[in-house]
């Protein structure tokens, strides 16, 4: 059984090495060409709570 945690561990570590490597590469990418450094969710700055007397 500790076999398959540790080899769950490690499996973990490579997947988050790899994203970290892929987010570097793309922070590079974008400094290089002067593009944003992210998209605003503008969805999320538009929303607004429905009215009070909504029913």
């Amino acid at each position: 059984m500790f076999a398959v945690l540790a080899a769950a561990a490690e499996y973990e570590l490579e997947l988050r090495a790899e994203r970290q490597s892929e987010g570097m590469t793309a922070a590079k990418r974008r400094e290089a060409t002067g593009g944003a450094q992210r998209a605003t969710p503008t969805r999320w700055l538009t929303w607004s709570a429905p009215a009070a007397n909504s029913c």
